[in-house]
């Protein structure tokens, strides 16, 4: 399992845990709930909606996502050195907000 602990966010990003997706979702939404513009909290959001299987909430968190910035790429994502996990655990973190959209 790979959980990142980072200001103010953290994401848990093993499959095999979908039991605390809820407590990522919660986290998530309440970060950007004080911080509306906060597009990591969005990103992180869209990667645990569509870990969880909410498609349809993963998607439309992923729209926020390009309206805060429409420029943003995945590999920008993956490159910026935002996500320091182990390879596998990065690259399903990426897979998950491709499937959502971004």
């Amino acid at each position: 399992m790979s959980l990142r602990v980072a200001g103010h966010h953290f994401v848990i990003i093993d499959n095999r845990l979908p039991c605390f997706y809820h407590l990522t979702i919660a986290a998530f939404k309440k970060a950007i709930s004080v911080w509306p513009e906060y597009v990591n909290g969005h990103i992180d959001l869209t990667a645990s909606y569509s870990l969880a299987g909410r498609m349809e909430e993963a998607r439309a968190q992923a729209a926020e996502v390009l309206r805060i910035n429409p420029k943003i790429t995945l590999e920008d994502i993956a490159k910026n050195g935002y996500y320091n996990y182990k390879k596998a655990d990065k690259e399903r973190f990426i897979n998950s907000l491709r499937k959502a959209g971004l």
